[in-house]
């Protein structure tokens, strides 16, 4: 299917003209369009009078600055910059790396928010009127990918001359948990010497769900593998290593790098409740034939907030003892020796799209 990039704009006159004659699409509704909106330009007019001042188009050169991931299409609104916050503008963009043409939107001060990969049509956002309506929208875990994420953010432009340039930062929903390097040492324990198998590692207690311009103070709501890994919540993902991998061999005294890579929504909950769990990273394994559990609440060492949008939680782990028989009892400190450090996801360099 040919890629194109549609433009919908409201209330103002210049964008209805600008989007007939910048694609063709939809040309017969484009052309009634004009027949209606012509003769006010034509009967009685020999000079047509300047637009008022709010009518008046402007441009803004806008440089995205995101992550080191692919960008396959975004969704970029315009509202103006008031009480009422409504929409002004909105294009769709299916073919980023080639697209160049130009957008304008109404005078005055603007609020611009962009959407990447949300994997939605232009149908899908047809009901928004509103900044407070485009921010009423959730996104689905099993809809996000680690591949393409889902990222977005927002920014305000003031009124002024046009031509003028800005960076937008826009970040993934998502936070990423990684297991870097695992090693089990039971020195000086009865069963030292042995050695773990059948190892998984994954995320229980997951947000499921969550607003898309959500950033602080996000508690769960919808709970993906409640309290343990369950089989019917990874079947409804698209791709199970999405919050589940497993590690083949043994696992002993050598560390082993498994570069494993998980992704879950933000869980920001300040205390742990059965509507809202701690996420936990629990790893999985068997020691000489009995499973054992090794569950660790996400960034809830010296008093973390849990895990955050678009911050990468690194672990390095060393299990010094057995675990527990519960998934959903979270290890002592004196069984794994655990060390972990929290990054930001890497920007890439700017993507200059023209407003």
């Amino acid at each position: 299917m040919e890629n194109y990039n549609e433009n919908i704009c409201r209330e103002h006159l210049f964008s209805v003209i600008s989007v007939y004659f910048s694609k063709p699409i939809l040309p017969f509704l484009g052309t009634l369009t004009l027949l209606n909106i012509l003769p006010a330009f034509l009967y009685g007019c020999s000079v047509p009078e300047p637009l008022p001042q709010h009518l008046q188009e402007k441009t803004v050169n806008i440089c995205l600055a995101g992550t080191s991931v692919d960008i396959k299409e975004l969704d970029i609104f315009v509202f103006d910059d008031d009480r009422m916050q409504r929409l002004d503008c909105y294009q769709k963009i299916t073919d980023p790396l080639s697209w160049n043409e130009e957008v304008v939107s109404g005078n005055g001060d603007r609020l611009i928010a962009v959407c990447a990969n949300s994997r939605k049509s232009i149908q899908d956002w047809s009901f928004l009127s509103s900044l407070a309506a485009l921010k009423e929208i959730r996104m689905q875990l099993e809809d996000d990918s680690i591949e393409s994420p889902f990222m977005s953010g927002i920014m305000s432009v003031p009124s002024g001359e046009s031509g003028r340039q800005a960076v937008m930062n826009i970040c993934p929903l998502y936070c990423s948990v990684e297991l870097r390097s695992l090693c089990c040492d039971f020195s000086d324990k009865p069963y030292a010497g042995e050695k773990m198998t059948d190892v998984k590692v994954y995320l229980t207690n997951v947000n499921g769900e969550c607003g898309i311009f959500d950033t602080n103070d996000i508690l769960p709501s919808r709970i993906i593998n409640a309290g343990r890994l369950c089989e019917e919540d990874m079947d409804m993902l698209p791709a199970p290593s999405m919050l589940m991998r497993e590690i083949p061999g043994e696992v002993g005294r050598n560390i082993i790098y498994p570069d494993i890579n998980l992704i879950c929504y933000p869980n920001n909950s300040n205390a742990e409740s059965p509507g809202t769990p701690f996420t936990r990273l629990v790893i999985e394994g068997k020691i000489s034939g009995s499973k054992y559990y090794w569950p660790i609440n996400i960034n809830r060492e010296d008093s973390g907030g849990g895990v955050c949008r678009n911050e990468r939680y690194i672990y390095n782990v060393r299990i010094t003892r057995k675990g527990s028989t519960d998934p959903d009892i979270p290890v002592k400190t004196e069984d794994m020796d655990i060390r972990l450090s929290i990054e930001k996801w890497t920007e890439k360099e700017d993507y200059p799209i023209i407003f």
